[in-house]
């Protein structure tokens, strides 16, 4: 059964007063203005000259420089979770910004600030003290003294030197002021590891990391560890290289196979359906979870979302992205999918992730083009897959995404020599040649002979 994990609470209080501008009008902004609460957010910046004057889902698109000139005393939420990443941090420290806050991955399962602080009711020390005064420690802060008595107090971010717009607002103590019996609360991203070093070198108390889980998000996945040891699968990618025949006889050979997305557009050319069936973006999918699962018939993995209104079917297998800030030497591969499931900016890798915990020692993929519509070719398998503004996105995600997406797959080619694992490429064609390539034919020769 699903681990019930409940609708998002609206922050209350003084908190809803804040307001903020989101940097980064993508898909993680997206994310941030539903997390951040829409309302509160006045505008949103973009570097890209097309999008300043347009409307972000009804927010205002402006540029950097008009928030130099107009909005500089209004805190930054900073929501890109790519290498661009340390582009926007460059721009803003060197135009003096350095009271800004780097978004932890909303969009994909990171919890509300509300359940972050409901953690901490059975903390006994004589304060909690929130690092930093940010869009997630607040809202931790007023839950928690609307539902209990505990005392609760600031201090400054250690990069801020003149007098906090907050401290008239919320009571502020001194570093001086901290015992060794205390809490402090750390919200700060995770790329900030020097303030928790800083941190850890004048406190030596407790310290309870937002970003730091302990215990597996998800523990209910742990009935597929191993499952399958030793056998091999497919992992279905949705390419133009795809054929509804090659479905037909990975159906007819029993092979267990995974499968991913818009799928279900194949469906009425085969028998075929995947075992297992999984999704990141399940707004992508424009339908309901349970249309979802009538049209795949099979057990579905969905990352969750704790940003939104959802509401949680213990049908579905639920995962949690691990989305961390793309570094060269930061991408990992989740060998744990009860922790989470670590994006790679391509379902395929989550997939992958999902066949290495199930204990397959054979992988084969098949219809992983990594290719995405360049010189007007198709991007997936049938040409009604997307309508223009998706293969558009496609076109985009191909110049911004693809050097992490083929680090992703580097990563897990590494994982699996490390573990014993064979992944292949026995797509038909395409420009992925991470892995070694293998004729989608000869896979099914010695079980025709017997």
């Amino acid at each position: 059964m699903c681990m019930k994990v409940p609708i998002r609470n609206e922050a209350q209080g003084e908190s809803m007063n804040e307001k903020y501008i989101i940097f980064g009008a993508g898909i993680t902004g997206l994310g941030a203005v539903n997390y951040f609460i829409k309302e509160q957010i006045i505008a949103v910046i973009d570097n890209s000259p097309l999008k300043i004057g347009t409307l972000f889902h009804g927010i205002r698109i402006i540029s950097f420089h008009e928030y130099l000139e107009k909005y500089r005393d209004i805190k930054i939420i900073v929501s890109i979770h790519s290498k661009n990443y340390f582009d926007v941090k460059k721009q803003l420290e060197s135009n003096g910004v350095y009271d800004y806050f780097t978004s932890p991955p909303v969009i994909y399962g990171f919890d509300t600030p509300e359940r972050l602080a409901e953690r901490l009711l059975p903390d006994t020390s004589p304060k909690i003290v929130f690092y930093d005064t940010n869009p997630i420690s607040i809202r931790m802060y007023e839950w928690l003294k609307g539902n209990s008595d505990k005392n609760c107090y600031f201090i400054k971010a250690l990069k801020e030197m003149k007098q906090s717009v907050y401290e008239d607002r919320y009571p502020f103590i001194k570093l001086s002021d901290l015992s060794k019996n205390d809490t402090v609360v750390v919200t700060t991203n995770e790329v900030e590891e020097h303030i928790r070093e800083r941190l850890n070198s004048f406190f030596g108390g407790k310290i309870y990391d937002v970003y730091k889980k302990t215990e597996p998000t998800h523990p209910e996945l742990v009935q597929y560890r191993n499952k399958y040891q030793g056998q091999r699968c497919f992992v279905i990618g949705n390419g133009p290289s795809l054929r509804a025949e090659d479905l037909d006889t990975i159906e007819k050979n029993g092979d267990v196979s995974f499968a991913v997305n818009k799928i279900y557009r194949i469906f009425e050319k085969t028998k075929w359906r995947p075992t297992y069936y999984t999704c990141i973006d399940v707004a992508d999918m424009d339908m309901s979870v349970e249309r979802l699962k009538e049209l795949v018939r099979s057990p579905v993995f969905l990352a969750d979302y704790y940003y939104a209104n959802v509401k949680y079917d213990t049908e579905i297998n639920y995962f949690c992205m691990i989305n961390r800030i793309f570094e060269d030497s930061g991408l990992i591969f989740s060998d744990d999918i009860t922790m989470g499931v670590a994006s790679g900016k391509t379902v395929t890798y989550a997939a992958l992730q999902l066949a290495c915990y199930m204990g397959f020692s054979e992988i084969y993929l098949l219809g992983v083009d990594f290719t995405w519509g360049e010189n007007g070719t198709d991007t997936h398998f049938c040409k009604d897959y997307e309508d223009e503004k998706g293969r558009e996105l496609q076109r985009t995600v191909a110049i911004l995404d693809n050097d992490e997406i083929y680090e992703a797959y580097c990563t897990a080619k590494k994982y699996a020599q490390q573990h014993g694992i064979k992944i292949y490429n026995a797509t038909r064609g395409g420009r992925l040649e991470v892995f070694e390539r293998v004729e989608f034919d000869t896979l099914f020769e010695e079980k025709e002979t017997e």
